[in-house]
């Protein structure tokens, strides 16, 4: 069996650089806590190494995170968006409390204190709705959040990049992250990004 000295080269080349890959991931590894040094086993680096040689996952990761920088923005926006509603029409509603209540102060200044009892009773359920409004806001930005997570996990495992797999379990989510990280750093080292 004969190889071409093509080959051979190319094979020499992918080993020195999953040697190189898996030596960076390893000093990284070396960096985090214990209880995540010991799901990386040396095995699990090595494939994840060999996951990170044609720098197609450097390209993933990175159009993944320009992604989520965008939905965060544009959740971030929505949630800003209806803040600023909310404040206008608060703002509106106490111009309109004092101007009413100064009206009535002038024409029945009896009548002056049950209007205004009846305009903080208005403003409080204003303020609760507002409150109603953004919690139930925050809650669909949490929920478009975890779905944009699952997208990634979901691409990702398709991929072949070990270690991900969908979850919503904070230690394998937080695993995946420092992964993220490290195939981050990885492609800045490789002028990639």
């Amino acid at each position: 069996m004969s190889f071409d000295e093509n080959d051979l080269m190319n094979r020499e080349f992918l080993e020195e650089r999953h040697n190189a890959l898996l030596n960076e991931l390893k000093l990284l590894c070396n960096k985090l806590p214990e209880t995540y040094q010991q799901k990386m086993t040396d095995s699990f680096l090595s494939e994840l190494a060999n996951s990170l040689l044609d720098k197609t996952v450097f390209d993933i990761v990175k159009n993944l995170k320009d992604i989520q920088v965008m939905t965060e923005n544009n959740l971030l926006e929505r949630r800003m968006k209806l803040i600023y509603s909310h404040d206008a029409i608060k703002e509106k509603m106490i111009e309109h409390h004092k101007e009413a209540l100064a009206n009535e102060i002038r024409v029945n200044p009896r009548n002056a204190e049950v209007l205004r009892a009846r305009q903080i009773s208005e403003l409080e359920a204003t303020d609760k709705h507002n409150e109603n409004e953004l919690n139930l806001l925050d809650m669909k930005i949490i929920m478009e959040l975890d779905q944009t997570v699952s997208d990634q996990q979901i691409t990702l495992e398709k991929v072949g990049v070990p270690g991900f797999f969908v979850t919503n379990k904070p230690a394998d989510v937080k695993l995946q992250m420092h992964l993220l990280e490290f195939i981050t750093i990885l492609s800045i080292k490789d002028g990639i990004e």
